[in-house]
């Protein structure tokens, strides 16, 4: 199942969600369909929205949360789509509307000064979120089964579990507790979420990914796939030794170092993220005993034990 006829059915996504706006938009600018179904329109009187249809699971309780979050961090001057309305019924589940922010353009995470812009504003984004109620873990937060209902309804990790054992060994060693304090923070902070102008950042997006749980869980999240974009051929996630590096860049953004506790509980949420994305990836070809060099099964199995020392 896609994820339009499962948020939809049969109906049209994008004239239902024309259906939610007070006036016909002069211009679409985009659909794109990944955790959600997003539309960019040009209204008439030349401003730009974007509405977010977002699946089913995801409650009107969360998206006011994460509204409250957007206007606190647009208010602090942080490069935030400010929110315009919802959230709203629609189909199967809810939209949210954001101004469009498109100022900047794409660059390469893998770039140092990308990364290091991108590791201070995660910082700068924990110092700011407020604690708001409806936050929740978020999608990765482990459960008893070693996997996390996927992402999106194209992955199905129960019909391809016969040559993905290796992948679930790393998951479940990657498995640990919540360790340091708790924060609000962005649960997908990957580059493809990024405008720059220049190294400054000018648009960050996809605020569905706030989650609450542990600062070094979002770090470690952060630190493995923030390269992460289909907007640009590079590779999606990162090697260890840029890890680290984001985690320095981090760190001497907070302006403390995390203790050995803390690291480990790191590492592990780095290990799992790509675990998660190789698994992600198999759904394809489970059986599959070799890999395109730079996927993320290629990067599991080069680096996973490495991952688990960062």
């Amino acid at each position: 199942m896609t994820l339009e006829a499962k948020i939809f059915g049969d109906e049209d996504p994008v004239h239902a969600i024309v259906a939610l706006l007070d006036e016909d938009p002069a211009e679409t600018l985009f659909v794109e369909a990944s955790v959600g179904v997003v539309a960019g329109f040009r209204l008439a009187d030349g401003r730009g929205v974007v509405v977010k249809v977002h699946q089913p699971h995801v409650s009107a309780a969360y998206l006011k949360s994460m509204h409250t979050v957007q206007c606190a961090l647009a208010d602090a001057g942080f490069p935030v789509p400010r929110p315009l309305g919802g959230p709203w019924p629609i189909a199967r589940g809810y939209a949210t509307v954001d101004e469009l922010l498109d100022r900047g353009e794409r660059r390469d995470g893998h770039a140092a000064s990308v990364r290091r812009a991108m590791a201070r504003a995660l910082a700068r984004l924990i110092e700011l979120a407020p604690d708001v109620d409806g936050i929740d873990g978020g999608i990765l937060e482990r459960t008893a089964a070693v996997w996390p209902r996927p992402h999106s309804p194209i992955f199905d990790f129960e019909a391809t579990r016969r040559g993905t054992e290796w992948i679930d060994e790393y998951a479940e060693r990657s498995r640990s507790r919540p360790v340091g304090r708790l924060v609000v923070g962005h649960g997908d902070w990957s580059v493809k979420h990024f405008r720059f102008a220049g190294d400054e950042i000018t648009a960050i997006y996809d605020w569905d990914s706030l989650i609450r749980t542990d600062e070094p869980r979002i770090v470690g999240q952060a630190a493995a796939t923030h390269p992460a974009t289909w907007y640009t051929p590079t590779t999606v996630l990162a090697t260890p030794d840029e890890a680290r590096a984001f985690v320095a860049e981090y760190e001497d953004a907070r302006g403390r170092s995390f203790t050995p506790e803390e690291r480990a509980r790191l590492a592990a949420a780095a290990t799992y993220n790509v675990a998660y994305g190789a698994r992600c990836e198999s759904c394809g070809d489970p059986t599959a005993t070799s890999f395109a060099e730079g996927s993320q099964r290629d990067t599991l199995a080069r680096y996973g034990e490495e991952y688990l020392r960062l």
